[in-house]
């Protein structure tokens, strides 16, 4: 094994290049054929797979809509109260209502089956009276109808129809569906049954052309096979020993196999939601290994052929890729012997060219650090683009790191004292001593470049492997110490700010504006300027505005709770007109606002809602891109505060709507009790006075003239239908006497109550 190695170790480079080619050459050629062929082959079963998936979702659906149009169209019939009334009263020809009954029943059938959308028969089963109905068999007592056994024996289903298909039985040609009458009654007077042409089935089927081999069947949930491209095959049920029951009872995820008269199959099944009904399509095994045999000898017929072809370049572009090599190393002092290896001699060559560059990088790193510093200020200052920085350090061997950097920025407090103490050498060596300080603090951090951009001022491009705010924690401790060293060692009263974000080197110049704007940021205290925002002493210098903040937060989150939109803009606007004598920047209170927002968005969180699907995204972006105060605050007042009120308006009219419903529904039910506004509010949990303005609005009538015309439909009701007295209309109706209730009658139809009945009973 190792002699093999070794030689190739010896040979020339040219020679190397030739075998590593003819190896990289045809090795992938082959590998590649190889995975082709197979996930080809696989590629053909999964397609299979997929078209047996796609004609078995086909014959479902049309099945599926086919069959739920029947079960609907029988269910209509089961529930038609001629149909029910008729089953009821039985046929007959000397009885007005049950002729009557009879005609309308027909006259019902004829119109169900014109607008279902499948031709079918109806024949309407007689249990009390031992008859049939058929559109097409006509009259017939029931032990002459060829279904007589089926139904006999037939047990109702309260979930749904029983579907029999054709050649169940002897002579049964038709696909039956059984619905009883009435539905959902232990107490059955009929049966529905609707008879339908199997070649109404058959079409789904060769809508789905299944192929020539392929085999398709529906099994019932008894195992029942319900349908099949093979006639023979229908209403008989499967083995209990077959393979095919087996797969029916348990479906395998994979492609299960199974063979059937010498034939090996490959199945595939889907079941219906409608039903539960099972769909299995059969495809012969052959079919698929046929095409996936001939895929894989095309694939490595191609795959020798390329081979070959690359075996031909690789030998023939050796020479031609090695001929560079060989220019270059007669070009050198020294260069190679006749028939040498070219590649030996450039390499020694770049050794000795790497030893004089690092005599030359041993006297340059002596200047780098003020060349660094150099580069950095002049990227801060825009002098310098991020691709300048990278392309001058790379000239001068420096390592900028890659990746975002933070920004730290240490200013010396009191500047003008500071300058008036120290020389202008001593300020240059103190500076020097805060920067040299700053990288010992920082050494744990894998980038700390400092600069000095300004006198008396600092600036760390700063970079941590931590995410956030682990990373902004970590550098907030370091800043800190290195204020309190600088303190003790330097005796030097420093000020330090930290950028909220990491940076790109080219956006450095932006991000420094930024971190030196939070050094600009002050609150107001005696005559003095206390620190940054982040150091430790600000939490007591902005406590005055705190007070402030929190008060007006409350008054804005209380009217949004109760609803007063307009308090709450009020004390928004008043916080961001009261800042101003507080804060000498925009930065804090743009934070704080921040958090309003977030607390905004709480509240709604707590009652189930979500405060971005209320004012939707064009609030987080208004509030993302304010660069100021004055954008944040137009954020609020022309986005938030807008999508609140119309939120509002919609939870009115919602609570509305309940609630008027749910008074008529009172009405409704309890027409007959004594009724009053105050007793229909209190059980709708309002005022009398807000029901009756909201019932105005939703209903377009007062509640009064809203029971009275209830109570007045009900009275023509019983009127026209029923036998009732007047004066038992007038009581049940909670009026005072029958005078006041024929007055009112009158009013509201322009008749009186007994000629009214006369007028429409005789009509009805």
């Amino acid at each position: 094994m190792l002699q093999p190695l070794s030689f190739v170790r010896r040979l020339p480079y040219h020679h190397k290049l030739k075998l590593y080619l003819l190896v990289l050459s045809i090795f992938p050629v082959l590998l590649l054929g190889l995975l082709s062929a197979s996930l080809a082959g696989k590629s053909v079963q999964e397609e299979s797979e997929r078209n047996q998936k796609v004609i078995l979702k086909q014959v479902e659906h049309q099945l599926d809509t086919l069959l739920k149009n029947l079960a609907f169209t029988s269910l209509q019939m089961a529930a038609d109260r001629t149909i029910e009334k008729s089953l009821r009263l039985g046929i007959a020809q000397n009885d007005p209502v049950r002729l009557e009954t009879t005609l309308d029943m027909k006259e019902v059938v004829r119109q169900y089956r014109s607008y279902s959308g499948t031709p079918i028969h109806v024949s309407l089963v007689y249990n009390r009276f031992g008859q049939v109905y058929g559109s097409h068999l006509g009259l017939l007592p029931l032990q002459e109808f060829p279904f007589y056994d089926l139904i006999k024996h037939a047990v109702p289903k309260y979930d749904g129809a029983i579907v029999i298909p054709p050649y169940s039985r002897a002579g049964q040609e038709d696909f039956l569906m059984l619905r009883p009458v009435p539905v959902g009654s232990p107490d059955i007077d009929g049966w529905v049954v609707l008879h339908i042409d199997p070649q109404q089935i058959y079409e789904a089927f060769r809508a789905a052309d299944p192929g020539v081999n392929r085999r398709l069947m529906i099994l019932d949930e008894e195992g029942r096979i319900m349908l099949s491209n093979r006639l023979e095959d229908i209403g008989s049920r499967l083995p209990t020993a077959s393979g095919l029951y087996a797969y029916w009872t348990k479906p395998t995820k994979a492609n299960a196999v199974y063979r059937l008269d010498g034939t090996d199959y490959h199945l595939s099944s889907e079941t219906s939601s409608f039903n539960g009904w099972t769909y299995i399509a059969m495809t012969p095994v052959r079919d698929i290994t046929h095409k996936a045999d001939v895929i894989r000898f095309v694939s490595w017929g191609i795959a020798a052929a390329l081979a070959s072809v690359w075996a031909l370049l690789a030998l023939l572009g050796t020479k031609r890729l090695y001929l560079p090599i060989r220019r270059l190393a007669f070009k050198i002092p020294g260069g190679p012997e006749p028939g040498g290896d070219g590649l030996q001699a450039l390499d020694g060559y770049v050794d000795r060219v790497v030893q004089a560059n690092t005599q030359l990088r041993r006297q340059l790193g002596d200047q780098l650090p003020s060349l660094q510093e150099t580069l950095l200020v002049q990227l801060m200052r825009g002098e310098l683009g991020e691709k300048e920085l990278r392309d001058r350090a790379a000239a001068y061997g420096l390592a900028v790191p890659e990746g975002r950097f933070y920004l730290g920025v240490v200013a010396i407090d009191d500047y003008p004292a500071f300058r008036r103490r120290y020389s202008a050498r001593d300020r240059a060596l103190l500076q020097y001593a805060l920067a040299k300080l700053a990288g010992e603090v920082c050494a744990g951090l894998p980038a700390c470049l400092p600069a000095a951009p300004e006198p008396g001022q600092l600036v760390l491009l700063l970079r941590s492997e931590l995410p956030e705010p682990e990373a902004g924690e970590q550098l907030d401790r370091l800043l800190a110490a290195l204020r309190e060293q600088a303190g003790i060692l330097l005796r030097l009263q420093v000020t330090a700010a930290r950028s909220d974000a990491a940076w790109p080197l080219g956006a450095i110049g932006r991000g420094l504006q930024g971190t030196l704007s939070r050094l600009r940021y002050r609150v107001p205290e005696g005559s003095r300027l206390a620190e940054a925002p982040g150091s430790d002493a600000s939490a007591a210098a902005m406590r005055a505005f705190h007070a402030v903040y929190l008060a007006r937060k409350q008054e804005v989150l209380a009217a949004i709770a109760e609803g007063r939109l307009s308090d709450a803009e009020e004390a928004f606007r008043a916080l961001l007109g009261e800042a101003p004598g507080y804060l000498a920047g925009e930065e804090g209170l743009m934070s704080l606002l921040g958090c309003l927002l977030g607390e905004i968005e709480r509240f709604y969180a707590e009652g189930g809602q979500s405060l971005p699907d209320i004012a939707g995204n064009r609030l987080y972006e208004a509030v993302a891109s304010a660069a100021s105060l004055e954008a944040l605050g137009s954020a609020f007042e022309q986005e938030l505060f807008p999508a609140l009120r119309s939120h509002l308006e919609q939870a009115d009219d919602t609570r509305r709507r309940q609630l008027v419903a749910r008074a008529v529904a009172c009405i409704h039910e309890q027409f007959a009790a004594d009724l009053s506004l105050t007793l229909i509010a209190e059980r709708c949990g309002c005022s009398p006075t807000q029901l009756s303005r909201m019932f105005k609005e939703e209903v377009g009538t007062t509640f009064v003239d809203y029971v009275i015309g209830y109570r007045i439909e009900k009275a023509k009701e019983w009127l026209v239908h029923s036998d009732m007295p007047i004066r038992e209309i007038t009581d049940r109706l909670r009026y005072a006497t029958t005078q006041n209730f024929t007055r009112i009658f009158k009013q509201m139809t322009g008749l009186p109550p007994g000629q009214y009945r006369e007028r429409y009973r005789g009509s009805v």
